[in-house]
Protein backbone atom coordinates (compact mmCIF):
# COMPACT_ATOMS: atom_id res chain seq x y z
CA UNK A 1 0.00 0.00 0.00
CA UNK A 2 1.31 3.44 -0.94
CA UNK A 3 1.49 6.14 1.70
CA UNK A 4 0.76 9.74 0.88
CA UNK A 5 3.00 11.54 3.35
CA UNK A 6 6.61 11.32 4.51
CA UNK A 7 7.47 8.29 6.62
CA UNK A 8 10.70 10.03 7.66
CA UNK A 9 12.48 13.32 7.21
CA UNK A 10 14.17 12.03 4.06
CA UNK A 11 11.12 10.91 2.14
CA UNK A 12 8.66 12.85 0.04
CA UNK A 13 4.98 12.44 -0.66
CA UNK A 14 5.41 13.83 -4.16
CA UNK A 15 5.66 11.07 -6.71
CA UNK A 16 6.93 11.18 -10.23
CA UNK A 17 5.06 10.49 -13.47
CA UNK A 18 2.51 7.67 -13.48
CA UNK A 19 3.18 4.86 -15.95
CA UNK A 20 1.59 1.52 -16.81
CA UNK A 21 3.30 -1.83 -16.43
CA UNK A 22 1.86 -5.33 -16.80
CA UNK A 23 1.98 -7.83 -13.94
CA UNK A 24 1.02 -11.36 -14.89
CA UNK A 25 -0.67 -9.91 -17.95
CA UNK A 26 -2.76 -7.31 -16.09
CA UNK A 27 -2.18 -3.53 -16.40
CA UNK A 28 -0.98 -1.90 -13.19
CA UNK A 29 -0.36 1.78 -12.42
CA UNK A 30 3.20 2.46 -11.22
CA UNK A 31 5.38 5.54 -10.79
CA UNK A 32 8.77 6.25 -12.28
CA UNK A 33 11.46 5.62 -9.67
CA UNK A 34 9.56 2.81 -7.98
CA UNK A 35 11.03 -0.68 -7.94
CA UNK A 36 9.18 -3.75 -9.14
CA UNK A 37 9.03 -4.94 -5.52
CA UNK A 38 7.42 -1.69 -4.40
CA UNK A 39 4.77 -1.90 -7.10
CA UNK A 40 3.97 -5.52 -6.27
CA UNK A 41 3.58 -4.71 -2.57
CA UNK A 42 1.46 -1.65 -3.41
CA UNK A 43 -0.81 -4.06 -5.28
CA UNK A 44 -0.83 -6.38 -2.20
CA UNK A 45 1.06 -9.06 -4.12
CA UNK A 46 3.34 -10.60 -1.51
CA UNK A 47 4.40 -13.81 -3.23
CA UNK A 48 6.95 -13.00 -5.92
CA UNK A 49 8.10 -16.53 -6.77
CA UNK A 50 7.91 -20.18 -5.75
CA UNK A 51 10.93 -22.30 -4.90
CA UNK A 52 12.05 -25.03 -7.32
CA UNK A 53 12.46 -27.74 -4.69
CA UNK A 54 9.37 -27.53 -2.51
CA UNK A 55 7.20 -25.02 -4.36
CA UNK A 56 7.15 -22.72 -1.33
CA UNK A 57 6.20 -19.03 -1.60
CA UNK A 58 8.86 -16.35 -1.35
CA UNK A 59 8.64 -12.57 -1.25
CA UNK A 60 10.66 -9.53 -0.26
CA UNK A 61 13.13 -10.26 2.54
CA UNK A 62 16.36 -8.21 2.63
CA UNK A 63 15.19 -5.42 0.33
CA UNK A 64 18.73 -4.44 -0.75
CA UNK A 65 19.62 -7.13 -3.28
CA UNK A 66 21.54 -9.49 -0.98
CA UNK A 67 19.22 -12.49 -0.53
CA UNK A 68 17.84 -13.06 -4.07
CA UNK A 69 14.49 -14.16 -2.66
CA UNK A 70 12.46 -11.57 -4.60
CA UNK A 71 13.24 -12.97 -8.07
CA UNK A 72 10.71 -12.36 -10.83
CA UNK A 73 10.72 -12.49 -14.63
CA UNK A 74 10.96 -9.08 -16.36
CA UNK A 75 10.37 -8.77 -20.11
CA UNK A 76 11.19 -12.47 -20.51
CA UNK A 77 14.41 -12.37 -18.49
CA UNK A 78 14.21 -14.69 -15.51
CA UNK A 79 15.74 -14.29 -12.03
CA UNK A 80 15.60 -10.50 -11.87
CA UNK A 81 15.74 -9.00 -8.37
CA UNK A 82 12.47 -7.11 -7.90
CA UNK A 83 13.91 -4.94 -5.11
CA UNK A 84 16.72 -3.64 -7.36
CA UNK A 85 14.83 -3.16 -10.63
CA UNK A 86 13.12 0.17 -11.40
CA UNK A 87 9.90 0.05 -13.39
CA UNK A 88 9.66 1.51 -16.89
CA UNK A 89 6.70 2.17 -19.15
CA UNK A 90 5.29 -1.02 -20.64
CA UNK A 91 7.42 -3.40 -18.53
CA UNK A 92 6.05 -6.93 -18.29
CA UNK A 93 6.54 -8.70 -14.95
CA UNK A 94 5.72 -12.34 -14.29
CA UNK A 95 5.51 -13.58 -10.70
CA UNK A 96 5.12 -16.94 -9.00
CA UNK A 97 7.04 -18.84 -11.64
CA UNK A 98 9.38 -21.51 -10.30
CA UNK A 99 12.61 -19.52 -10.47
CA UNK A 100 15.73 -21.56 -11.21
CA UNK A 101 19.27 -20.77 -10.19
CA UNK A 102 20.37 -19.33 -13.51
CA UNK A 103 19.56 -16.31 -15.65
CA UNK A 104 18.54 -16.02 -19.25
CA UNK A 105 20.90 -14.12 -21.56
CA UNK A 106 20.61 -10.35 -21.45
CA UNK A 107 21.54 -7.82 -24.09
CA UNK A 108 25.18 -7.43 -25.00
CA UNK A 109 27.18 -5.94 -22.14
CA UNK A 110 29.76 -4.68 -24.66
CA UNK A 111 27.11 -2.79 -26.63
CA UNK A 112 25.66 -1.23 -23.48
CA UNK A 113 29.10 0.10 -22.47
CA UNK A 114 30.05 1.39 -25.87
CA UNK A 115 33.03 -0.95 -26.08
CA UNK A 116 34.97 0.61 -23.17
CA UNK A 117 37.27 -2.00 -21.71
CA UNK A 118 39.86 -0.60 -19.29
CA UNK A 119 40.25 2.35 -16.95
CA UNK A 120 43.50 3.17 -15.15
CA UNK A 121 43.33 5.14 -11.89
CA UNK A 122 45.45 5.74 -8.82
CA UNK A 123 42.73 4.84 -6.31
CA UNK A 124 39.50 2.88 -6.64
CA UNK A 125 36.80 3.09 -3.96
CA UNK A 126 34.18 0.34 -3.87
CA UNK A 127 31.00 1.54 -2.22
CA UNK A 128 29.50 5.04 -2.22
CA UNK A 129 27.98 5.10 1.24
CA UNK A 130 29.28 7.36 4.04
CA UNK A 131 32.71 5.67 4.25
CA UNK A 132 33.25 5.46 0.50
CA UNK A 133 32.20 9.05 -0.13
CA UNK A 134 34.63 10.39 2.47
CA UNK A 135 37.45 8.17 1.20
CA UNK A 136 36.95 9.27 -2.40
CA UNK A 137 36.70 12.95 -1.47
CA UNK A 138 39.81 12.82 0.75
CA UNK A 139 41.92 11.12 -1.91
CA UNK A 140 40.62 13.11 -4.88
CA UNK A 141 40.96 16.32 -2.87
CA UNK A 142 44.70 15.67 -2.90
CA UNK A 143 44.59 15.39 -6.73
CA UNK A 144 44.55 11.58 -6.76
CA UNK A 145 42.76 10.12 -9.80
CA UNK A 146 39.87 8.22 -8.19
CA UNK A 147 37.12 5.91 -9.45
CA UNK A 148 34.12 5.59 -7.08
CA UNK A 149 31.92 2.54 -7.72
CA UNK A 150 28.53 1.57 -6.37
CA UNK A 151 25.84 -0.93 -7.33
CA UNK A 152 22.97 1.42 -6.47
CA UNK A 153 21.37 3.91 -8.85
CA UNK A 154 22.48 6.90 -6.80
CA UNK A 155 25.19 7.88 -4.34
CA UNK A 156 24.79 7.63 -0.58
CA UNK A 157 24.46 3.95 0.28
CA UNK A 158 21.66 2.78 2.57
CA UNK A 159 22.31 5.55 5.10
CA UNK A 160 21.70 8.49 2.76
CA UNK A 161 19.21 6.66 0.57
CA UNK A 162 16.11 8.63 -0.32
CA UNK A 163 13.31 8.26 -2.85
CA UNK A 164 14.65 6.95 -6.16
CA UNK A 165 12.85 9.78 -7.98
CA UNK A 166 14.90 12.35 -6.03
CA UNK A 167 18.67 12.55 -6.65
CA UNK A 168 19.32 13.88 -3.11
CA UNK A 169 17.31 12.99 0.01
CA UNK A 170 14.93 15.87 0.70
CA UNK A 171 16.08 18.33 3.40
CA UNK A 172 19.34 16.43 3.92
CA UNK A 173 21.96 19.15 3.64
CA UNK A 174 24.69 16.81 4.82
CA UNK A 175 24.09 14.38 1.96
CA UNK A 176 23.70 17.18 -0.57
CA UNK A 177 27.07 18.65 0.43
CA UNK A 178 28.83 15.31 0.08
CA UNK A 179 27.27 14.58 -3.30
CA UNK A 180 28.18 18.05 -4.56
CA UNK A 181 31.81 17.55 -3.57
CA UNK A 182 31.89 14.26 -5.47
CA UNK A 183 30.55 15.96 -8.58
CA UNK A 184 32.83 19.00 -8.30
CA UNK A 185 36.24 17.33 -7.92
CA UNK A 186 37.68 16.96 -11.44
CA UNK A 187 39.90 13.96 -10.61
CA UNK A 188 36.97 11.90 -9.29
CA UNK A 189 34.86 9.69 -11.57
CA UNK A 190 31.88 7.89 -10.13
CA UNK A 191 29.97 4.95 -11.59
CA UNK A 192 26.52 3.91 -10.36
CA UNK A 193 24.62 0.68 -11.15
CA UNK A 194 28.02 -1.05 -11.21
CA UNK A 195 28.76 -4.42 -9.64
CA UNK A 196 32.33 -5.31 -8.73
CA UNK A 197 32.25 -9.04 -9.35
CA UNK A 198 35.96 -9.80 -9.08
CA UNK A 199 39.12 -8.35 -7.50
CA UNK A 200 42.66 -9.60 -8.08
CA UNK A 201 46.25 -8.57 -7.27
CA UNK A 202 47.98 -7.11 -10.34
CA UNK A 203 51.65 -6.22 -10.08
CA UNK A 204 51.93 -3.54 -7.41
CA UNK A 205 48.23 -2.76 -7.58
CA UNK A 206 44.82 -4.28 -8.10
CA UNK A 207 42.48 -5.31 -10.89
CA UNK A 208 38.71 -4.98 -10.53
CA UNK A 209 36.24 -6.62 -12.92
CA UNK A 210 32.92 -4.83 -13.31
CA UNK A 211 29.41 -5.20 -14.64
CA UNK A 212 27.38 -2.06 -15.26
CA UNK A 213 25.82 -0.03 -18.07
CA UNK A 214 28.31 2.85 -17.90
CA UNK A 215 31.32 1.15 -16.35
CA UNK A 216 34.39 -0.28 -18.04
CA UNK A 217 34.99 -4.01 -17.96
CA UNK A 218 38.07 -3.56 -15.80
CA UNK A 219 39.69 -0.99 -13.56
CA UNK A 220 43.41 -1.07 -12.88
CA UNK A 221 44.31 0.77 -9.70
CA UNK A 222 47.41 1.38 -7.59
CA UNK A 223 45.46 1.55 -4.32
CA UNK A 224 42.08 0.08 -3.40
CA UNK A 225 39.65 1.22 -0.68
CA UNK A 226 36.79 -1.16 0.11
CA UNK A 227 33.75 0.51 1.65
CA UNK A 228 31.26 -2.26 1.04
CA UNK A 229 28.96 -1.67 4.00
CA UNK A 230 26.87 -4.22 5.85
CA UNK A 231 23.49 -5.93 5.61
CA UNK A 232 20.88 -7.06 8.12
CA UNK A 233 21.83 -10.06 10.22
CA UNK A 234 19.41 -12.89 9.33
CA UNK A 235 17.93 -14.94 12.17
CA UNK A 236 16.20 -18.21 11.28
CA UNK A 237 13.02 -19.32 13.03
CA UNK A 238 10.08 -21.48 11.91
CA UNK A 239 8.15 -19.51 9.30
CA UNK A 240 10.89 -16.96 8.55
CA UNK A 241 10.72 -17.67 4.81
CA UNK A 242 7.03 -16.74 4.56
CA UNK A 243 6.17 -13.64 2.52
CA UNK A 244 5.64 -10.89 5.08
CA UNK A 245 8.78 -11.60 7.10
CA UNK A 246 11.42 -9.02 6.22
CA UNK A 247 14.44 -7.28 7.67
CA UNK A 248 14.39 -3.88 9.31
CA UNK A 249 16.50 -2.63 6.41
CA UNK A 250 13.90 -3.81 3.90
CA UNK A 251 11.07 -2.14 5.81
CA UNK A 252 12.99 1.12 6.12
CA UNK A 253 13.92 1.09 2.43
CA UNK A 254 10.26 0.71 1.50
CA UNK A 255 9.33 3.61 3.77
CA UNK A 256 12.19 6.00 2.99
CA UNK A 257 12.88 5.15 -0.60
CA UNK A 258 9.54 4.10 -2.01
CA UNK A 259 6.85 5.46 0.35
CA UNK A 260 5.36 1.98 0.56
CA UNK A 261 3.84 0.54 3.75
CA UNK A 262 5.31 -2.96 4.32
CA UNK A 263 2.18 -4.21 6.06
CA UNK A 264 -0.90 -3.25 8.06
CA UNK A 265 -0.43 -5.18 11.34
CA UNK A 266 3.26 -5.40 12.12
CA UNK A 267 5.37 -7.05 14.82
CA UNK A 268 8.84 -5.50 15.06
CA UNK A 269 11.51 -7.60 16.81
CA UNK A 270 15.24 -7.21 17.22
CA UNK A 271 18.05 -5.66 19.21
CA UNK A 272 19.51 -2.22 18.84
CA UNK A 273 18.50 1.23 17.70
CA UNK A 274 17.40 0.53 14.12
CA UNK A 275 14.29 -1.53 14.77
CA UNK A 276 13.01 1.10 17.20
CA UNK A 277 13.43 3.81 14.57
CA UNK A 278 11.73 1.63 11.95
CA UNK A 279 8.84 0.91 14.33
CA UNK A 280 8.32 4.65 14.81
CA UNK A 281 8.46 5.22 11.04
CA UNK A 282 5.83 2.51 10.58
CA UNK A 283 3.55 4.20 13.11
CA UNK A 284 3.95 7.58 11.42
CA UNK A 285 3.17 5.97 8.06
CA UNK A 286 -0.11 4.55 9.33
CA UNK A 287 0.71 0.93 10.18
CA UNK A 288 -0.64 -0.72 13.32
CA UNK A 289 2.48 -1.82 15.18
CA UNK A 290 1.22 -4.70 17.30
CA UNK A 291 4.37 -4.85 19.43
CA UNK A 292 8.01 -3.82 19.52
CA UNK A 293 10.14 -6.62 20.96
CA UNK A 294 13.62 -5.79 22.26
CA UNK A 295 15.80 -8.81 23.03
CA UNK A 296 17.94 -6.90 25.53
CA UNK A 297 16.49 -6.77 29.07
CA UNK A 298 15.54 -3.28 30.26
CA UNK A 299 18.02 -3.40 33.16
CA UNK A 300 21.03 -3.65 30.82
CA UNK A 301 20.19 -0.30 29.25
CA UNK A 302 20.45 1.39 32.64
CA UNK A 303 23.98 0.22 33.48
CA UNK A 304 26.15 3.27 34.32
CA UNK A 305 29.13 1.96 32.33
CA UNK A 306 27.37 3.01 29.10
CA UNK A 307 27.02 6.69 30.07
CA UNK A 308 30.51 7.91 28.94
CA UNK A 309 29.96 6.53 25.43
CA UNK A 310 26.83 8.67 25.06
CA UNK A 311 28.69 11.94 25.53
CA UNK A 312 28.32 14.23 22.50
CA UNK A 313 25.97 11.77 20.78
CA UNK A 314 23.17 14.32 20.94
CA UNK A 315 21.71 13.68 17.49
CA UNK A 316 21.46 9.94 18.09
CA UNK A 317 19.91 10.46 21.52
CA UNK A 318 17.39 12.88 20.00
CA UNK A 319 16.47 10.35 17.28
CA UNK A 320 15.99 7.65 19.92
CA UNK A 321 13.85 9.91 22.09
CA UNK A 322 11.67 10.93 19.15
CA UNK A 323 11.15 7.27 18.17
CA UNK A 324 10.24 6.40 21.76
CA UNK A 325 7.76 9.28 21.97
CA UNK A 326 6.10 8.29 18.68
CA UNK A 327 5.60 4.75 19.93
CA UNK A 328 4.31 5.89 23.31
CA UNK A 329 1.83 8.31 21.71
CA UNK A 330 0.53 5.47 19.53
CA UNK A 331 0.20 3.26 22.63
CA UNK A 332 2.40 0.58 21.08
CA UNK A 333 3.21 -2.39 23.30
CA UNK A 334 6.97 -2.47 24.01
CA UNK A 335 8.52 -5.52 25.62
CA UNK A 336 12.12 -5.87 26.75
CA UNK A 337 13.71 -9.30 26.86
CA UNK A 338 11.27 -10.64 24.22
CA UNK A 339 11.55 -11.93 20.67
CA UNK A 340 9.77 -13.80 17.87
CA UNK A 341 9.42 -17.56 18.27
CA UNK A 342 7.52 -18.52 15.10
CA UNK A 343 5.64 -17.00 12.15
CA UNK A 344 2.42 -18.73 11.09
CA UNK A 345 0.66 -18.78 7.75
CA UNK A 346 0.05 -20.76 4.58
CA UNK A 347 0.98 -18.42 1.72
CA UNK A 348 2.01 -15.43 3.85
CA UNK A 349 2.25 -14.32 7.48
CA UNK A 350 -1.06 -14.55 9.32
CA UNK A 351 0.06 -14.65 12.98
CA UNK A 352 3.21 -14.50 15.09
CA UNK A 353 4.16 -16.31 18.28
CA UNK A 354 6.28 -14.16 20.58
CA UNK A 355 8.22 -15.26 23.62
CA UNK A 356 10.28 -13.98 26.53
CA UNK A 357 14.04 -14.59 26.31
CA UNK A 358 16.44 -15.41 29.12
CA UNK A 359 19.80 -13.69 29.74
CA UNK A 360 21.37 -15.71 26.89
CA UNK A 361 18.44 -14.82 24.60
CA UNK A 362 17.12 -18.39 24.72
CA UNK A 363 13.35 -18.54 24.13
CA UNK A 364 11.04 -19.45 27.01
CA UNK A 365 8.12 -21.02 25.11
CA UNK A 366 6.14 -21.74 28.28
CA UNK A 367 5.17 -18.06 28.39
CA UNK A 368 4.72 -17.56 24.64
CA UNK A 369 1.78 -15.67 23.13
CA UNK A 370 0.34 -15.73 19.60
CA UNK A 371 -0.90 -12.49 18.05
CA UNK A 372 -2.51 -11.81 14.64
CA UNK A 373 -0.19 -9.97 12.24
CA UNK A 374 0.52 -9.80 8.52
CA UNK A 375 4.13 -8.62 8.75
CA UNK A 376 7.18 -9.42 10.88
CA UNK A 377 10.14 -7.02 10.80
CA UNK A 378 13.38 -8.36 12.28
CA UNK A 379 16.38 -6.20 13.10
CA UNK A 380 19.15 -7.97 15.03
CA UNK A 381 22.04 -5.83 13.84
CA UNK A 382 24.29 -6.25 10.83
CA UNK A 383 26.90 -8.46 9.21
CA UNK A 384 29.89 -6.90 7.40
CA UNK A 385 29.85 -7.34 3.61
CA UNK A 386 33.39 -8.74 3.60
CA UNK A 387 33.35 -10.79 0.41
CA UNK A 388 36.05 -8.73 -1.34
CA UNK A 389 38.50 -8.72 1.58
CA UNK A 390 38.05 -12.49 1.83
CA UNK A 391 38.44 -12.96 -1.93
CA UNK A 392 41.68 -10.97 -1.93
CA UNK A 393 43.14 -12.96 0.96
CA UNK A 394 43.30 -10.32 3.69
CA UNK A 395 43.90 -11.58 7.21
CA UNK A 396 40.66 -11.63 9.20
CA UNK A 397 39.75 -11.92 12.87
CA UNK A 398 36.53 -12.97 14.54
CA UNK A 399 34.96 -10.07 16.46
CA UNK A 400 31.33 -10.78 17.37
CA UNK A 401 30.79 -7.26 18.71
CA UNK A 402 31.78 -5.79 15.33
CA UNK A 403 29.57 -8.19 13.36
CA UNK A 404 31.71 -11.33 13.02
CA UNK A 405 34.64 -11.83 10.63
CA UNK A 406 36.41 -8.53 9.91
CA UNK A 407 39.74 -7.71 8.22
CA UNK A 408 42.73 -6.84 10.39
CA UNK A 409 43.72 -3.19 9.88
CA UNK A 410 46.33 -0.72 11.02
CA UNK A 411 45.73 2.80 12.33
CA UNK A 412 45.18 4.07 8.76
CA UNK A 413 42.59 1.37 7.94
CA UNK A 414 45.10 -0.51 5.76
CA UNK A 415 44.61 -4.27 5.74
CA UNK A 416 47.34 -6.92 5.89
CA UNK A 417 47.87 -6.30 2.16
CA UNK A 418 49.75 -3.03 1.49
CA UNK A 419 47.75 -0.52 -0.52
CA UNK A 420 44.44 -2.23 0.27
CA UNK A 421 42.16 -0.47 2.75
CA UNK A 422 38.86 -1.51 4.34
CA UNK A 423 36.59 1.09 5.93
CA UNK A 424 33.12 1.46 7.38
CA UNK A 425 30.69 -1.25 8.36
CA UNK A 426 32.17 -3.69 5.85
CA UNK A 427 35.28 -3.75 8.03
CA UNK A 428 33.41 -3.90 11.34
CA UNK A 429 29.95 -2.59 12.19
CA UNK A 430 30.11 0.77 13.95
CA UNK A 431 27.67 3.18 12.32
CA UNK A 432 27.78 5.97 9.76
CA UNK A 433 29.71 8.53 11.82
CA UNK A 434 32.56 6.11 12.49
CA UNK A 435 32.48 4.96 8.87
CA UNK A 436 32.95 8.51 7.59
CA UNK A 437 36.01 9.08 9.76
CA UNK A 438 37.57 5.78 8.73
CA UNK A 439 36.94 6.61 5.09
CA UNK A 440 38.61 10.00 5.40
CA UNK A 441 41.67 8.50 7.11
CA UNK A 442 42.05 5.82 4.44
CA UNK A 443 41.66 8.33 1.62
CA UNK A 444 44.31 10.61 3.11
CA UNK A 445 46.79 7.80 3.64
CA UNK A 446 46.21 6.45 0.13
CA UNK A 447 47.05 9.92 -1.18
CA UNK A 448 50.21 9.90 0.96
CA UNK A 449 51.27 6.48 -0.37
CA UNK A 450 50.79 7.76 -3.90
CA UNK A 451 53.01 10.78 -3.23
CA UNK A 452 50.15 13.27 -3.48
CA UNK A 453 50.13 14.31 0.19
CA UNK A 454 53.17 15.16 2.28
CA UNK A 455 53.78 13.64 5.70
CA UNK A 456 53.28 17.04 7.32
CA UNK A 457 49.95 17.65 5.56
CA UNK A 458 48.85 14.12 6.41
CA UNK A 459 49.41 14.60 10.13
CA UNK A 460 47.78 18.03 10.13
CA UNK A 461 44.68 16.54 8.52
CA UNK A 462 44.46 13.60 10.92
CA UNK A 463 44.51 15.55 14.20
CA UNK A 464 40.80 16.29 14.50
CA UNK A 465 39.89 13.00 12.83
CA UNK A 466 41.68 10.97 15.52
CA UNK A 467 39.81 12.71 18.33
CA UNK A 468 36.46 12.07 16.67
CA UNK A 469 37.52 8.51 15.84
CA UNK A 470 38.07 7.66 19.50
CA UNK A 471 34.66 9.06 20.43
CA UNK A 472 32.86 7.05 17.75
CA UNK A 473 34.81 3.90 18.60
CA UNK A 474 33.61 4.20 22.21
CA UNK A 475 30.03 4.48 20.97
CA UNK A 476 30.47 1.47 18.66
CA UNK A 477 31.89 -0.56 21.54
CA UNK A 478 28.86 0.30 23.67
CA UNK A 479 26.48 -0.80 20.88
CA UNK A 480 28.39 -4.07 20.53
CA UNK A 481 28.30 -4.73 24.26
CA UNK A 482 24.56 -4.09 24.42
CA UNK A 483 23.20 -5.59 21.23
CA UNK A 484 25.43 -8.46 20.07
CA UNK A 485 22.99 -11.39 19.88
CA UNK A 486 23.11 -13.93 22.66
CA UNK A 487 23.71 -17.56 21.66
CA UNK A 488 20.15 -18.56 22.53
CA UNK A 489 18.79 -16.59 19.58
CA UNK A 490 20.26 -19.18 17.22
CA UNK A 491 18.26 -21.98 18.89
CA UNK A 492 14.96 -20.73 17.46
CA UNK A 493 15.29 -22.92 14.34
CA UNK A 494 14.19 -26.55 14.51
CA UNK A 495 15.44 -29.33 12.23
CA UNK A 496 12.79 -28.57 9.59
CA UNK A 497 13.64 -24.84 9.43
CA UNK A 498 15.23 -23.58 6.22
CA UNK A 499 18.76 -22.23 6.83
CA UNK A 500 19.93 -21.75 3.23
CA UNK A 501 17.10 -19.93 1.49
CA UNK A 502 18.64 -20.26 -1.99
CA UNK A 503 19.22 -24.03 -1.96
CA UNK A 504 16.39 -24.91 0.48
CA UNK A 505 18.77 -26.61 2.92
CA UNK A 506 17.25 -27.22 6.34
CA UNK A 507 18.88 -27.27 9.76
CA UNK A 508 18.50 -31.05 9.93
CA UNK A 509 20.54 -31.40 6.71
CA UNK A 510 23.36 -29.33 8.21
CA UNK A 511 23.31 -31.27 11.46
CA UNK A 512 23.50 -34.57 9.59
CA UNK A 513 26.49 -33.32 7.59
CA UNK A 514 28.26 -32.42 10.83
CA UNK A 515 27.45 -35.86 12.26
CA UNK A 516 28.94 -37.41 9.10
CA UNK A 517 32.29 -35.79 9.91
CA UNK A 518 32.25 -32.31 8.33
CA UNK A 519 34.37 -29.99 10.48
CA UNK A 520 34.43 -26.67 8.61
CA UNK A 521 31.83 -24.52 6.90
CA UNK A 522 33.32 -25.37 3.51
CA UNK A 523 32.92 -29.08 4.22
CA UNK A 524 29.30 -28.51 5.25
CA UNK A 525 28.82 -26.54 2.04
CA UNK A 526 30.25 -29.38 -0.02
CA UNK A 527 27.94 -31.97 1.52
CA UNK A 528 24.69 -29.96 1.58
CA UNK A 529 25.00 -27.19 -1.08
CA UNK A 530 24.26 -24.62 1.64
CA UNK A 531 26.01 -21.42 0.57
CA UNK A 532 26.14 -22.37 -3.13
CA UNK A 533 23.09 -20.36 -4.22
CA UNK A 534 22.70 -16.88 -5.64
CA UNK A 535 23.51 -15.07 -2.38
CA UNK A 536 26.71 -17.15 -2.05
CA UNK A 537 26.38 -17.65 1.69
CA UNK A 538 25.67 -14.06 2.67
CA UNK A 539 22.40 -15.08 4.32
CA UNK A 540 23.13 -18.62 5.50
CA UNK A 541 26.85 -18.52 6.34
CA UNK A 542 26.48 -17.00 9.81
CA UNK A 543 23.41 -19.15 10.53
CA UNK A 544 25.23 -22.34 9.54
CA UNK A 545 28.14 -21.51 11.82
CA UNK A 546 25.99 -20.77 14.85
CA UNK A 547 23.94 -23.92 14.28
CA UNK A 548 27.07 -26.02 14.79
CA UNK A 549 28.37 -24.62 18.08
CA UNK A 550 27.42 -25.16 21.71
CA UNK A 551 28.55 -24.31 25.23
CA UNK A 552 29.01 -20.95 26.93
CA UNK A 553 29.68 -17.71 25.04
CA UNK A 554 33.48 -17.97 25.18
CA UNK A 555 33.43 -21.62 24.06
CA UNK A 556 31.09 -20.82 21.18
CA UNK A 557 33.29 -17.94 20.00
CA UNK A 558 36.31 -20.24 19.84
CA UNK A 559 34.29 -22.88 17.98
CA UNK A 560 33.17 -20.25 15.48
CA UNK A 561 36.78 -19.28 14.86
CA UNK A 562 37.64 -22.92 14.26
CA UNK A 563 34.78 -23.34 11.76
CA UNK A 564 36.26 -20.53 9.66
CA UNK A 565 34.63 -18.70 6.78
CA UNK A 566 33.06 -19.90 3.56
CA UNK A 567 35.37 -19.66 0.57
CA UNK A 568 34.72 -16.78 -1.80
CA UNK A 569 35.30 -17.10 -5.53
CA UNK A 570 34.58 -14.77 -8.45
CA UNK A 571 32.09 -13.81 -9.61
CA UNK A 572 30.94 -12.72 -6.16
CA UNK A 573 27.56 -11.75 -7.68
CA UNK A 574 25.53 -13.78 -10.20
CA UNK A 575 26.28 -12.81 -13.80
CA UNK A 576 25.07 -13.94 -17.19
CA UNK A 577 27.32 -16.34 -19.05
CA UNK A 578 27.48 -13.75 -21.83
CA UNK A 579 28.93 -11.13 -19.49
CA UNK A 580 31.62 -13.54 -18.30
CA UNK A 581 32.41 -14.62 -21.84
CA UNK A 582 32.77 -11.05 -23.07
CA UNK A 583 35.01 -10.19 -20.13
CA UNK A 584 37.19 -13.22 -20.88
CA UNK A 585 37.57 -12.19 -24.53
CA UNK A 586 39.29 -8.98 -23.48
CA UNK A 587 41.56 -10.51 -20.84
Amino acid sequence: MRISFPASSTSSSERSRAITIFVDGQPVIAYEGETVAAVLLAETRRTFRRTPGRNEPRGLFCGIGVCYDCLVTVNGQANVRACQTPVVEGMRVTTEETQRQWRQPASSARAERGGQADLYVEAAVVGAGPAGLEAAIAAAGASVRVALLDSASQLGGQYFKGPDWQPVPQQDAEAAALFARVRDIPTLQHFVKTQVWGAFPEGDGWLLTLDGPSAPFRIHTQTLILATGAYDRPIAFPGWTLPGVMTAGAAQTLLKSQNILPGKRVVVAGAGPLHWVVAAQLVRAGAEVVAVLEAVPRARFLHPKHIPALWRQWQRLREGWEAWRALRRADVTMRFGWGVLRAHGHEQVEAVTITPLDEQWTPQPGRAETVPADTVVIGYGFLPANQLTRLLGCEHEYSPRRGGWIPRRDAWMQTSLPGLFAVGDGAGVGGAALARIEGALAGLYAAHLLGRLSKEDLHRAETSLRRRLRREQRFATMLGDLFTPGPGLYTLADETTIICRCEEVRLGDIQRARAAGAETLNEIKGLTRAGMGNCQGRICGDLMAHALVSGDVATQEQQLRNLGMLSVRPPIHPLTVETLAEAAEDM
